[in-house]
Parts: structure tokens; C-alpha cells; sequence
């Protein structure tokens, strides 16, 4: 029981660390379809700036094998829906909160964005 306890804890404090990160960047009108920023606004915090992952909070993206291969549908359906519990891909992090506010044409910019230019990052060197 205490088990699940500390994994809601850090579901709560991924979710409430999102809305800060996301209260400190500006939501300019211009950006609204451009998946860098969104990704910027609302995963950034948890999977690293170039997707290479927060230890505890977000697995690397950049590389990740479901994001390189799943299609968008799939992608999109884990950023509105999350995972949790046994639909968690990686058991040594807390657990994707969802994200259903993020909705067509910014949830299409988003997935274009994570199977294409957080893909070519280099996030071995540190750039």
C-alpha cells in the first residue's frame, strides 16, 4: 500500500512541476502550431529539453522506440490518455499524467515534432 502511496506522490508532484514549468512559459499566438514549443510548454520538464529524459520523472524520447515507430494515432492517443500502472512502458518512473487539453492541430504540431526534428538532437554530446 505505501508502494502505491509514493507512486501517487510523484504523479502529483510530475503533474503539479508541468503546471509551473508551464505557467513560466509565454503562450505567444504565433506559436500555437509549432510542435517546438509545445513541447517546450508541456514536456520539456519531465523528458529534457532535447529529449533526453528526467531520471524519475520521463524516459528519453529521443531514440525511444514507440515514438520512432508507433504512428500518430498511438502517439497522440499516450499524450491525451497517459500511463499508468501496468500501461507504463519504463516501471522506474512515475507515470505519464494526461494531457487532453492538447487537442488537434497543436496535438498533430506536437507529434510531428517528437518523430521529427527531437529525433535529430544530439543528446549524447550535450548539445
Amino acid at each position: 500500500m505505501l508502494h502505491g502511496r509514493v507512486v501517487m506522490l510523484l504523479v502529483v508532484l510530475v503533474a503539479v512541476a508541468v503546471s509551473i514549468g508551464a505557467a513560466d512559459k509565454p503562450d505567444p499566438a504565433d506559436a500555437m502550431f509549432d510542435g517546438a514549443y509545445l513541447y517546450s510548454r508541456s514536456c520539456d520538464d519531465c523528458h529534457g529539453d532535447k529529449g533526453e529524459g528526467v531520471t524519475l520523472f520521463g524516459p528519453p524520447l529521443a531514440g525511444d522506440v514507440f515514438v520512432t515507430s508507433s504512428g500518430p494515432d498511438a502517439i497522440g492517443y499516450v499524450i491525451n490518455n497517459g500511463r499508468k500502472y501496468r500501461d507504463k512502458m519504463y516501471p522506474e518512473y512515475s507515470g505519464m499524467p494526461k494531457f487532453q487539453f492538447i487537442t488537434g492541430g497543436e496535438l498533430r504540431a506536437l507529434i510531428d515534432h517528437l518523430t521529427g526534428p527531437l529525433q535529430e538532437t544530439d543528446t549524447k554530446a550535450g548539445s
